[in-house]
């Protein structure tokens, strides 16, 4: 089977849908001979930041030496971002042989597209042989295929509303399917913020005599700079301080995320952090994690940013603020059908002079005419446009010199952007 047979075939698992439980994973994972059983892991749930703290995570264990696997989703261009050793990803023909073997191993289960690249990262790291592996949960927690690990550690980063049609309509019922990657005497790290939701934890985390901590009583930052490019600070850690450490993500939600990671880390290396000052030193400057508040043209500023909830389009908003304070937005932006646009907008919307709807790549996606009603309440003009590179080409030509481009919306947007960003140069 070639790369493209294998890809191709993966694609059309998508028929079969979400598929939340355990049970198709489990059969696979004893077809397989159990590859999750391996190597040790972390595993990271969260209704954002998950993503970005897990390659912060995978960036800190290679600096301290560790042959480390990431296993993230969605993919932006390949499905081969999902699976990395090392930062490295996978190889098109080890994808290929390894994606024929699951296929062969779990014939007659009707698995879904994330369950098979869920067991073929865990037979891609037993075969890499990885001292550890960061796994990200692809929804929820509970019921996620992920959720078959017993990990080293397992990290809640925050909570928001997303996927409420699975998760539950309040922060309590979506908090408690996060807590499901909770286990029986396993540390919980948590940089969740809201009360209410860290009652829900506290109690599971007792229920399964997990200890608990907070990142924030473990981990400060301190003298914060951020620029468009990078973010700047100092880290406190018991007792500890390690000065200017560049961290090259530009967010100001970056911040929460780095000081979860960096707790999960002391957590996990011991907590006598001053023998591993070098390693949070390489680790943090070397992470890579782009299209999260990445700068892709300067003249005029175009970002590209992947929020696709509320809690994203905040956190955004948060950063125009502060990095252009004075600056109008042109939004283009495209969202998935199941997205609510006017819940998920709403933060954004005061910073915007016009609105520019493009379609999405290969999903379901909201209709322009939605968009439209959205913007016009907000008395914001829109337009919509049959391809990206046309609203894109839109944007160039009507932007003012006191605005900048934001690019968002959805991960699937994401291609479609760069692509047409690289044409219109």
């Amino acid at each position: 089977m070639t790369y493209n047979e294998a890809t191709k075939d993966l694609m059309s698992r998508r028929m079969f849908g979400i598929k939340f439980g355990l049970q198709n994973i489990s059969l696979m994972m004893e077809r397989l001979g159990n590859p999750h059983s391996a190597f040790q892991s972390l595993h990271i749930a969260g209704t954002n930041g998950k993503g970005s703290t897990s390659a912060m995570l995978a960036s800190l264990f290679t600096a301290h030496g560790l042959r480390t696997g990431l296993y993230t989703s969605p993919h932006i261009s390949s499905v081969r971002e999902r699976f990395r050793v090392n930062s490295t990803l996978i190889k098109p023909s080890e994808f290929a042989a390894l994606y024929s073997e699951v296929i062969h191993q779990i014939e007659g289960i009707p698995a879904t597209f994330f369950e098979i690249t869920t067991a073929l990262a865990f037979l891609y790291f037993r075969q890499e042989n990885v001292d550890a592996a960061v796994i990200e949960v692809g929804m929820g927690g509970r019921f996620d295929a992920t959720n078959i690990i017993i990990p080293a550690c397992s990290v809640i980063t925050a909570i928001g509303y997303d996927h409420q049609k699975y998760l539950g309509s309040t922060l309590e019922q979506i908090t408690r399917e996060k807590c499901g990657i909770i286990k029986q005497g396993v540390p919980v790290v948590s940089g969740v913020e809201q009360p209410a939701c860290k009652a829900v934890i506290t109690a599971a985390a007792n229920d399964l005599n997990a200890p608990l901590y907070e990142s924030n009583q473990i981990v400060s930052l301190e003298n914060v700079e951020v620029t468009p490019e990078k973010s700047i600070f100092d880290i406190h850690i018991n007792n500890t301080i390690i000065p200017r450490i560049t961290l090259p993500l530009a967010g100001i939600y970056q911040l929460a995320n780095a000081r979860t990671a960096l707790a999960a880390y002391t957590i996990v290396t011991g907590r006598n952090i001053q023998q591993y000052v070098s390693s949070i030193q390489k680790g943090l400057s070397s992470v890579s994690w782009p299209e999260r508040f990445s700068v892709y043209r300067k003249n005029p500023y175009v970002i590209i940013d992947v929020a696709h909830n509320e809690s994203g389009f905040r956190a955004l908003t948060e950063t125009i603020m502060k990095l252009f304070p004075k600056k109008k937005v042109l939004l283009v932006v495209g969202m998935k059908a199941d997205k609510d646009c006017r819940q998920s907008l709403a933060p954004i919307l005061p910073l915007c002079r016009e609105g520019i709807g493009v379609p999405l790549h290969r999903e379901k996606e909201i209709a322009p005419h939605t968009f439209e009603q959205v913007f016009r309440n907000a008395h914001i003009s829109f337009r919509s446009f049959r391809s990206v590179r046309s609203g894109l080409a839109y944007a160039f030509s009507h932007i003012h010199s006191n605005e900048i481009i934001v690019c968002t919306g959805s991960h699937y947007i994401i291609h479609s952007i760069k692509k047409a960003i690289k044409y219109l140069d």
